[in-house]
């Protein structure tokens, strides 16, 4: 059976690096939502051409992709976060009950 310590120590090694998805999921929101839009827009003032639009729509493409890992990314952290919690909070259990025997 671990001891408090080891417990503790797993599950703050845990939510640090579920903190860390959270916070690269922000990068990458902020880089999609602030850092494309400025790029299409000075491609868009600075190159007039047919096949503009065709990028610009890949661009697009492209925000919504990052958009979306930005999203699944939190959607990890949280599941990493809750499972440590349940892992946690089970250990302590059964730390409880063998030390009631």
């Amino acid at each position: 059976m671990n001891s408090l310590p080891d417990i503790n120590f797993d599950y703050e090694r845990v939510i640090r690096q579920a903190e860390r998805l959270e916070a690269l999921s922000v990068r990458l929101q902020r880089a999609s939502e602030q850092d494309m839009a400025r790029m299409l827009d000075a491609l868009q003032r600075a190159w007039r051409s047919e096949s503009t639009p065709a990028y610009l729509r890949k661009g697009e493409k492209v925000e919504a992709q990052i958009q979306t890992l930005s999203k699944e990314l939190r959607k990890t952290a949280r599941a990493i976060r809750d499972i440590a919690e349940g892992i946690r909070a089970a250990e302590m259990e059964a730390r409880r009950i063998a030390n009631e025997y």
